[in-house]
């Protein structure tokens, strides 16, 4: 949870449970060192409920086992529906995905060389999205493709391998902000800045500095406050579903998780943050940047910022704002 994206859901789970009255058990080791002894921790609390973020289960596949051994459902943040989990949260990665990438190539004319700086393996709905606007778009090229860990050193080495290879290139697609902004500070180095058009994903606040400063073209705000405060309504709306009774509430559907069967997921929207905001688009990048000039504490102005605004749509939020 050390991340801005995890820390955010973290933040939105605690301050809802206070709402509901839920009482969290959380672990004492870092599940990031250790992940066995944090989740015996918890199973041995013995919770109606577990929340397991991405993050976790993509890292460490066996760490549902214990959950289900002690018959304690799950509830995932950021999954797949599967059959492991009684209910999922989500943002809709492929809607903001083909936002993000449409814009990218719509700044760079719809033509040119292009570089994509992956993560995960290639394996999430960011790199499907990419790849599937490249064959709508023959006059772009991908120049290179290569793959980060999240972070702004491995956004920095994939870019200045890229321009290693090819100076020419004219975009970039990273798959978060962290390796966008290692990106857009190896072609700042390079002078390369007015040529190259970077867009990043997750609206982190390194990345919303970027934008309000120019560095960064656009990023894709994923609700993650919001997307927290589901995830705790998720086990308030359904106490029942440690009994496995299936609940119905709008799309959302716990089913029987004895059965295994798979339900529609609670989507949570995303929108776009370029620079050349429309109307009301701005919302967050300008009240951002206005709080941030009076308190450093980044996250933390980002966190009281997303528990005011609540997006229902898609928007895009690029850079120029403010």
């Amino acid at each position: 949870m050390s991340f801005p994206y995890w820390a955010t859901l973290a933040q939105a789970m605690n301050a809802r449970a206070a709402e509901l009255g839920i009482e969290l058990c959380q672990p004492i080791d870092n599940a990031d060192d250790e992940w066995e002894g944090a989740v015996d921790q918890v199973v041995r609390q013995r919770p109606n409920v577990a929340i397991l973020p991405h993050s976790v289960t993509e890292a460490f596949p066996a760490v549902c086992q214990p959950f289900a051994a002690a018959g304690i459902p799950i509830v995932g943040v950021e999954s797949e529906p599967s059959a492991q989990h009684a209910s999922v949260v989500r943002a809709d990665e492929a809607q903001g995905a083909a936002a993000v990438v449409a814009f990218l190539f719509e700044r760079i004319g719809g033509q040119g060389k292009v570089a994509n700086i992956l993560a995960g393996n290639g394996l999430t709905k960011r790199q499907r999205q990419f790849h599937t606007a490249l064959e709508q778009h023959p006059a772009i090229v991908l120049a290179y493709e290569g793959e980060g860990s999240w972070d702004r050193e491995s956004g920095a080495a994939v870019m200045r391998a890229a321009l290693l290879a090819h100076p020419d290139l004219c975009g970039v697609f990273a798959h978060n902000d962290q390796m966008a902004v290692g990106a857009i500070e190896v072609i700042a180095e390079q002078g390369l800045s007015d040529q190259i058009v970077v867009v990043g994903f997750d609206a982190d606040p390194e990345g919303l500095i970027a934008i309000h400063e120019g560095r960064l073209a656009a990023t894709v705000y994923r609700g993650l406050y919001r997307l927290g405060r589901t995830a705790d309504s998720h086990v308030k709306i359904y106490p029942a579903v440690g009994n496995r009774r299936r609940h119905c509430r709008g799309n959302i559907t716990v089913p029987d998780h004895a059965q295994g069967s798979a339900y529609a997921p609670d989507l949570v929207d995303n929108f776009l943050v370029p620079r050349t905001v429309e109307h009301h688009d701005n919302d967050i990048l300008n009240a951002f940047v206005n709080r941030t000039r009076h308190d450093g504490r980044w996250h933390c102005v980002l966190v009281k910022i997303e528990r005011e605004v609540a997006p229902d749509e898609e928007r895009v939020v690029p850079r120029g704002t403010a």
